[in-house]
C-alpha cells in the first residue's frame, strides 16, 4: 500500500522543478498526479481478477516490476509526454500491490475485524505522506528531481524482498481466468448495493484527499508562501490521518464501522459548515485558520476511508480479487474526477476545497442513510 502514497508524496515538493524542467504551464502540472491515478485505475481492473486465478503474491511481484519500469522511464524521459507515460506505468504497477493487499486482508478476516485490520493497513498508507515529502525535499536539497524516482526504485526492490520472505500466499482456492467468469463476477459485484454504495462513498472521500493533493503545492507554496517548509507542513497534516487510523483500529471493534463512519460524517458536516461561513465572511482564510480547519479534517479522513473500504469488501469474500479491483477502480476514478474539477476551480483560495468537503459530507450521509433504510448495512455485522 505504501507504493501509491510514495509515488505521490515524494514528488510533491518537486512539482515546480518538474514543470520548469519540461517548460510546461502551471495548469498542466496536475497531470503529474492525474496520470498516476489513471494508471492505477486501469491496473486495478486487470490485477483484480488475475489475483483470483494466479494468487496474491505473483500480482505483487508483477506490479512492483512495472512500477520500477515506470520510474526508469520517468528518470530518462526527454519530454513531458514521456515523463507522464512513466507516471502512467508507475500507477499501473502500484495497482498490483494495492489490489493484493485488500484481497489478502479479505482472505484472512471479515466484518469489524477486517475494518480493524484495514485501519492498520491504511495507517501505513497514510504514514508514508508524513515522511515522503521530507524525503523528496532532502533529495532536492542535494540532487535533481530525477533522484526521487531512483529512490523509489530502490525502495521498491526492498519491499519486494521483504514481501517474498514475510508473507505467505493466502488464496486457498484459485480459479482459472476466463472472460465470461470475469464479466459474471463484475455483474455480481455491481449487483450488491452495499458494495457499490460504500464504493461511491469511499470514492467521494478519496476525492477530498486527492483534491488536497492537487492543490496543496500551489496553495501552500504560492498562496501561503511557506517555501521549503511545504514538506514538513504536509507531513504534519498527514500525521493526523495516521493517528486517526490507529484510533479507529481500537474503537471500530467496540462501536462498529457503520457507527464510526456516521459520527465522522456528522462532525465533518458541522466543521466544514463552520469554516465555509468563516471563509465567505472573511473573503479568504489565512494560513492559521486554514491549518485549524485542515487538521481535524485530516483526522476524519483517517476514520472514513479505511472503514468505507472494509464495508464495501465485506460482502465479497468469495470474489475478493475482482471486488477489490472494482472497488479500487471505482474509488480512484471518482476521486480523479473530483480532483480534476477542484483543480480547474482552484483560484489561489481554499474555499472551493471547503465547499467540496461540505458537499461530500452531505452526500455520504445520504448514501449511508439509504443503505440503512434498505436494511442492507444492518444485515451485515458492520
Amino acid at each position: 500500500m505504501a507504493l501509491v502514497a510514495l509515488s505521490i508524496d515524494t514528488v510533491l515538493p518537486a512539482m515546480n522543478m518538474i514543470k520548469k524542467s519540461f517548460d510546461v504551464y502551471e495548469s498542466q502540472g496536475h497531470w503529474v498526479i492525474t496520470c498516476l491515478f489513471l494508471g492505477l485505475s486501469c491496473g486495478q481492473l486487470i490485477f483484480g481478477p488475475l489475483s483470483d486465478s494466479l494468487g496474491r503474491k505473483p500480482i505483487v511481484y508483477m506490479g512492483l516490476l512495472l512500477f520500477i519500469l515506470g520510474n526508469i522511464v520517468s528518470i530518462l524521459s526527454p519530454t513531458y509526454e514521456i515523463f507522464l507515460f512513466g507516471r502512467l506505468l508507475q500507477g499501473f504497477g502500484a495497482a498490483g500491490p494495492s489490489i493484493a493487499t485488500r484481497a489478502i486482508v479479505r482472505d484472512m478476516t471479515s466484518g469489524d475485524e477486517m475494518a480493524r485490520l484495514m485501519s492498520f493497513v491504511m495507517s501505513i498508507f497514510i504514514l508514508i505522506p508524513v515522511f515522503a515529502p521530507t524525503l523528496g525535499q532532502l533529495i532536492l536539497w542535494n540532487f535533481s528531481w530525477h533522484y526521487i524516482f531512483l529512490a523509489m526504485t530502490i525502495i521498491s526492490f526492498a519491499l519486494g524482498f521483504w514481501f517474498y520472505f514475510s508473507q505467505p500466499e493466502t488464496l486457498k482456492i484459485s480459479t482459472s481466468f476466463s472472460t465470461y467468469r470475469y464479466a459474471s463476477n463484475i455483474v455480481k459485484v455491481f449487483g450488491n448495493s452495499i458494495t457499490i454504495g460504500c464504493t461511491v462513498s469511499a470514492g467521494l472521500t478519496f476525492g477530498m484527499i486527492n483534491s488536497f493533493l492537487i492543490i496543496s503545492q500551489p496553495l501552500l507554496q504560492n498562496t501561503y508562501h511557506i517555501g521549503d517548509g511545504f514538506a514538513f507542513y504536509f507531513g504534519s497534516c498527514a500525521l493526523f490521518i495516521f493517528i486517526a487510523s490507529l484510533v479507529n483500529a481500537k474503537i471500530v471493534i467496540k462501536l462498529g464501522a457503520n457507527v464510526v463512519v456516521s459520527y465522522s460524517l456528522l462532525f465533518l458536516f458541522l466543521w466544514s459548515l463552520l469554516f465555509l461561513v468563516i471563509s465567505i465572511t472573511m473573503g479568504s482564510l489565512k494560513l492559521t485558520l486554514f491549518t485549524t480547519f485542515i487538521i481535524p479534517t485530516f483526522f476524519l479522513f483517517g476514520t472514513l476511508f479505511g472503514n468505507l473500504n472494509a464495508m464495501a469488501m465485506t460482502p465479497m469474500g468469495h470474489l475478493a480479487g475482482t471486488a477489490s479491483s472494482v472497488i479500487g477502480t471505482g474509488t480512484t476514478i471518482i476521486g480523479l474526477i473530483i480532483g480534476t474539477i477542484i483543480s480547474n476551480l482552484y483560484n489561489a483560495d481554499p474555499t472551493p476545497f471547503i465547499i467540496l468537503i461540505f458537499s461530500v459530507s452531505i452526500i455520504n450521509s445520504l448514501i449511508l442513510y439509504l443503505l440503512k433504510k434498505l436494511s442492507l448495512s444492518i444485515a451485515l455485522s458492520i
